[in-house]
Order: structure tokens, then C-alpha cells, then sequence
């Protein structure tokens, strides 16, 4: 839930204080940072004396939160049902203090003592603290500016530290540790000093067992391979220019050239760590040969044989294991393709449909030239739009071909593999059986293979898990080219009024909603329309992508946080924007008081407004974008001039 019970609290507690200070300014959940209501000794009290949650509410265990997924430095809870709260009242004006007699207060206090809510709860607390650059000091102990998930690990342990219980974490301990640091003596404890215990395989799994030079096979020593892999730091896309998106895009591409570079480095084994394990197996085959052939020239050379044809399918494999790697990432690239391919089209049908349908009955001999000249261009874009989808979906077709291909291949490779490794088993079976003085041999040279297969996949299966992420974050760079580019060609095509331009473009919109999170594009990426109030957010993103931004007035613009209704409301007013409903136009900005209380509720953009009747399009209505019909009269509803 993103801590939005918290948000909400601090937010009706901070409107109590402006009453009492008679204050005009306006607080909103989205003031409600970890600086403001973590740090705020009297939100503390506020918890404490009005909402009833005292230090001692609860607590979740470090093995609960260890469990979880940490993604990007968040923490991720187990239970995603955790985080609906969609029986809590969302808007801005239902967020009320309890003693005002309407019982939201008491509904507030009884939701965050849920317990079912409270992994959710802990986990929002946690997670605004790791991304506070404040706390960030502390958790990076090793001063590399990454946070790394056993900087994470300690910094829980030293925040459960607090009462000196490090089983769970407690708001008491959240509190305390807050207060340390404040006072500079909070400090994350050593490896050694650690607590929570971990396996060997979770703290490195890339640890493997390296035989010695020694030829009794008995003695191992622990080899761990080097993890130098250099992965890619995604950034947030939304609010790149095409020039910064293009400026990341060489700089990923540079990044995925380099990890590519160092998969090839493992596969052919030139790397200094499998270097030094290729000549322990050399040295153990060559030990073992010898002391075969002492005893058996015969089958000496019939291992030989049998080894040199087991490591030739073996390389056959590994390298169309390889092909089918990169393939898959060639079918994501080419699918990635041929789907910013398909938006494109349908962006340019859309621009082509809305010209084309322009009134040209007032329009000037100049304008209407020039409305049939973007017409004609459009119709060429849009034939090379169609043409390249078609080009990206024989791309992608063909690719996906390739890779069932590669795949039936390695499956006839394995069971050859198969048929050698079982050829070698029965002979060494055999061989064991026949001389067993040469058995400890076997064993070494064998466990010197192993030690350096399991090291080469261990090590290349982490690069390339990174060219994987690499390779998906290209995918995302490239869609976000596509989408400004869309927004650009709706900005330089779109022909027609300021009105008509904002209509046409939320109306491609309507459907959008909250359940499959195709809302969450008008919101910022640190929230989602599940979590926030977004009627607001909808209008700025319309008013602000569509192609007539520059037209929009100034009192618009300068707005300085354009999600909260009262501020609209508030611009609107000083600006002299606010109109009767009879002068209302499409693409105006309409208003809604449900309570009457004289403080804004919702808001929308006017479709169109004649013989009384009012049509919006309106974002967070019914929890998606959707058209609403109203009378024009309606005494709720307030007017804003945009147009």
C-alpha cells in the first residue's frame, strides 16, 4: 500500500494544525515524504494520541522480511493482496480527523491496526527510509553509493538492534533508530557482530570446490569465481527528453557490448580463474593417463578416445546453449520492435483520422492548403509505418522460428551427450572393477572437470542474467523513443482547435483503469492509480502531452502541484479563469464539489456542452477514464477557462 494509510493520517493531521494556526496553505499526501511524517516527533504523538497506534502496535520478524524480494532497493511484500486498501476513503476531502463526528478517524485507526495490513504497513515504513538520503548514509557502509541486499540486511538487524531483539523489527525500534540517527549514533554492525545468520549458499553460491595439484584426489581447496560483471543502472524514462533517451541508449548499448564481451571471456574459458582450474584438469588427466597406461596402454587409449569425443559434444552443446541464449534475446528485441511498430501505426490513424475529419468551413484558402498538405504527409508516414510493422513482424516470425529451431538442435546434441557420458561411466565402471590401484586418479581428474564446469556456468549464468536486464531495459529506452515520437507527431500534425486537440487526445485514454494498471501512465513511477487519488493527475497529463501545451493558459501552468483539486480551484479563482456553464467549451476544465462544502472534490475536461447537456471525459471515475454526462446547471459543478 505504499504507506498511503500513514500519508493519509499525516495529511488530515496537518490540515487540523493549519485550522487551528488558521493557516491557507494546503498539505496533500504527496508532501508526506519519509523526511516529513517519519522524522516529525509530533506526527509520533499525532499516532500515538489521535489515531490510538502506540510503539508497541506490532512488529514483523527479520526472517519475514528476508524472505521477501528485494527489487531496486525496495522491499517487495510476499502478500501483493496485502496492499489493497480499497475499502479506505481516498479523496482528499473524506480525510478527516475522528472527533469531527463523521467517523473516518475511527476508520483510519481501525484499518492500520488490521493485522492483515501490517506486513504492508512495515514494509512501507522500511522501504521510505531506504530511499531517504539521510538513512542512505548509513546503510552504505562501503561508501559505493549502491545499496547493496547486505547493506540492507544489516542496516534491518541494526535497526531491530533498538531494544536488543534482533528477531523483529518494532515501530519502537523505527523510532529509536530515528533518534540515533539524529543524534549520529546509529551504526551498522560488522559481518562478524552480525546476527542474522545466512547459509553458505545464500551469502555465495558461486562457491565451488577446486581440487589441488596433489594426485591423491582427496585434497580440496574453496574457489570462488571472480564476479567483475558490469551492470547496467536503469534509470526512470518518463521524463527524458528523445535526445537523453537516445544519450541512454548508446550508453546501455556500450554496457551490454561489455558484458557480451565478458560471457565470450568465460565460454572459451580465458578468464585467469578458469585458467587456473584448466590446468589443474590437465595436470590431473595427465597424471591419470600416465598411471593408466602403466598398466593398460589398451585402455588408456580408448579413455583418450572416449574423453576427446566427450568434450567435442560437450563444446556443441555449450555453444547451442549459447546461440539459443542470444536468440531469445534477438525474439525480445524483435518483438519489442514490432510493438513499438504497431503503436506507431495506430498513433499516425488516429492523426490522420482526426484530420481528416477537421470542419473546414471556416477555415482560411491558407489554412486549408495547409490542412491538405498534412494530410498527404500523414498518409506517406503512415504507409512507411504499415510497411516497417509488417518488415518487424516477419522480423519477429522469423526469429521465433529460429529459436525452435536452435532448441530442437540442442535436443538431439543432449541425448548424443547423453549416449558418450553413458559409454564413459560403464567404461570407467569397468575400469575400477579392473584395476582399482587407478581408481583415485579418476576421481581427481574427474573432480577437477566438474570444479571448472560448475564454475564457468555458475559465472556465465550470472552475465547473463545481466545481458538479460540489459537487453530489457533497451527494450524500454526504445518504447519510450517510440512514445515521444508518437507525442511529437500529434504535436506537429494535429490540425484543429485548442479544444478539439485536448478532447481528441484524452479520448484515446477512455478504458484506461486501475485493475490492469494501464491508469498508472498519468501518475509518477514512485506511485500507482491503485494508491492515489488520480482524477487530477489524468487532466495535467492530458493538458500537458497533448499537442497544444503551448496554448494552455498560465494559471494552468503555473500550478505548482496540479493532482489536488483545491488548487485548480484556488488558480482558477485568483486568475479570473472561472466561467458560467453556458460559456463552458471542449476542453475547458470542470470542476466538482459532491459535498458542498465549497472545497473541490474531482475534476474533468469538458467533451462538449449544448442545449444544456454537459459531457466530460474524466479520469478515476468508477476507478478508470471514462464520459460522464451531466445537466449544465448542475450546482456542483464549477467551470475553469482554458480554452
Amino acid at each position: 500500500m505504499d504507506i498511503n494509510l500513514l500519508k493519509l493520517g499525516f495529511a488530515s493531521y496537518l490540515e487540523a494544525k493549519n485550522a487551528e494556526n488558521n493557516t491557507e496553505e494546503q498539505y496533500v499526501v504527496e508532501n508526506s515524504d519519509a523526511s516529513i511524517f517519519v522524522y516529525s516527533d509530533e506526527f509520533k504523538d499525532y499516532l500515538a494520541e489521535t489515531l490510538n497506534i502506540t510503539e508497541d502496535v506490532g512488529s514483523i520478524s527479520i526472517d519475514e522480511i528476508l524472505n521477501m524480494e528485494i527489487s531496486n532497493g525496495q522491499l517487495i511484500p510476499q502478500d501483493e493482496n496485502s496492499e489493497n486498501i480499497s475499502s479506505f476513503p481516498m479523496s482528499e476531502n473524506e480525510i478527516v480527523i475522528g472527533s469531527e463526528g463523521n467517523g473516518n478517524g475511527e476508520n483510519l485507526q481501525e484499518q492500520i491496526t488490521l493485522l492483515e495490513q501490517q506486513q504492508a504497513l512495515f514494509t512501507g515504513i522500511l522501504n521510505e527510509l531506504l530511499t531517504d538520503e539521510n538513512v542512505q548514509g548509513f546503510i552504505d557502509t562501503n561508501g559505493d553509493t549502491t545499496i547493496s541486499e547486505e547493506e540492507i540486511t544489516a542496516f534491518l538487524q541494526a535497526v531491530s538492534a533498538q531494544d536488543g531483539n534482533a528477531e523483529d523489527i518494532s515501530l519502537e525500534d523505527i523510532f529509536g533508530a530515528i533518534e540515533s540517527m539524529k543524534e549520529n549514533t546509529f551504526e551498522i554492525p560488522s559481518a562478524e557482530e552480525q546476527k542474522i545468520e545466512t547459509t553458505q549458499e545464500t551469502k555465495n553460491p558461486e562457491t565451488v570446490q577446486q581440487p589441488s595439484t596433489n594426485n591423491n584426489g582427496g585434497n580440496y581447496q574453496s574457489y570462488t569465481p571472480s564476479s567483475n560483471g558490469t551492470q547496467v543502472q536503469e534509470k526512470s524514462l518518463d521524463s527524458m527528453t528523445r535526445d537523453e533517451l537516445n544519450t541512454e541508449l548508446a550508453t546501455t548499448q556500450g554496457t551490454l557490448a561489455t558484458q557480451q564481451s565478458e560471457l565470450s571471456n568465460i565460454l572459451n574459458g580465458s578468464t585467469e580463474e578458469l585458467q587456473s582450474l584448466q590446468e589443474n584438469i590437465d595436470t590431473a588427466y595427465e597424471t591419470y593417463q600416465t598411471e593408466l597406461a602403466k598398466v593398460d596402454g589398451e585402455m588408456a587409449q580408448q579413455l583418450d578416445d572416449i574423453e576427446t569425443r566427450l568434450d567435442a559434444k560437450q563444446a556443441e552443446v555449450d555453444a547451442k546453449e549459447q546461440a539459443i541464449f542470444d536468440q531469445e534475446n534477438t525474439v525480445s528485441s524483435c518483438k519489442n520492435t514490432y510493438d513499438n511498430a504497431v503503436a506507431t501505426t495506430s498513433n499516425l490513424e488516429s492523426i490522420l483520422s482526426g484530420l481528416e475529419s477537421t470542419d473546414t468551413s471556416e477555415l482560411t484558402e491558407e489554412q486549408q492548403a495547409n490542412l491538405n498538405s498534412k494530410i498527404q504527409s500523414t498518409k506517406e508516414q503512415l504507409q512507411e509505418a504499415k510497411d516497417a510493422e509488417e518488415e518487424a513482424k516477419t522480423a519477429w516470425e522469423e526469429s521465433e522460428t529460429k529459436l525452435n529451431t536452435l532448441k530442437e538442435e540442442k535436443t538431439t546434441l543432449d541425448t548424443e551427450l547423453s549416449e558418450i557420458q553413458t559409454e564413459k561411466t560403464d567404461f570407467e565402471a569397468l575400469l575400477s572393477q579392473k584395476y582399482p590401484e587407478i581408481e583415485q586418479y579418476m576421481t581427481a581428474y574427474n573432480d577437477a572437470k566438474e570444479a571448472y564446469k560448475t564454475a564457468q556456468d555458475t559465472a556465465a549464468n550470472a552475465v547473463r542474467t545481466e545481458i538479460t536486464q540489459t537487453q530489457n531495459y533497451i527494450n524500454n529506452i526504445n518504447t519510450a523513443i517510440s512514445t515521444v515520437g508518437q507525442k511529437e507527431d500529434i504535436k506537429e500534425n494535429y490540425f484543429g482547435a485548442f479544444g478539439d486537440d485536448i478532447v481528441a487526445f484524452a479520448n484515446q485514454f477512455i478504458g484506461a483503469n486501475e485493475a490492469d494498471g494501464s491508469a498508472d501512465k498519468f501518475l509518477a513511477s514512485w506511485t500507482t492509480s491503485a494508491e492515489t487519488p488520480w482524477c487530477a493527475a489524468f487532466v495535467e497529463y492530458v493538458m500537458e502531452n497533448s499537442g497544444s501545451y503551448e496554448q494552455l493558459p498560465d494559471w494552468y501552468k503555473d500550478i505548482d502541484n496540479k493532482w489536488y483539486c483545491p488548487n485548480i480551484d484556488n488558480a482558477a479563482e485568483k486568475a479570473g479563469a472561472v466561467i458560467n456553464g453556458d460559456e463552458a467549451k471542449a476542453g475547458d476544465i470542470v470542476l466538482f464539489d459532491w459535498d458542498g462544502d465549497g472545497k473541490m472534490d474531482h475534476v474533468g475536461i469538458v467533451v462538449s456542452n449544448e442545449n444544456g447537456k454537459l459531457v466530460t471525459i474524466e479520469g478515476n471515475t468508477s476507478n478508470k477514464v471514462a464520459q460522464k454526462e451531466y445537466e449544465t446547471d448542475d450546482p456542483r459543478i464549477k467551470y475553469c477557462k482554458t480554452t
